[in-house]
């Protein structure tokens, strides 16, 4: 008990406003599943996160990006 966890794949773009009707609609109700799990069976142990899908750039070139990573134990 309390090692449970539910870990639903989340998007930003509901809150866009895009032209999609069934997408926000989906996208929307997934967010109130997940706050309503996690007020339902949280108590319980279950721990119930979003997981936003989300990109980003950088101009940081890899080289330098994988030099600044400490090394692994």
């Amino acid at each position: 008990m309390g090692r449970d966890s539910i870990i639903n794949l989340s998007s930003w773009i509901d809150r866009l406003g895009i032209p999609s009707s069934l997408y926000s609609s989906i996208e929307g109700a997934m967010e109130a599943l997940t706050k309503a799990w996690a007020a339902e069976i949280g108590p319980a142990g279950v721990r119930v996160n979003p997981s936003l899908r989300v990109s980003s750039s950088t101009s940081i070139p890899m080289t330098l990006a994988a030099a600044s990573t400490p090394p692994s134990v």
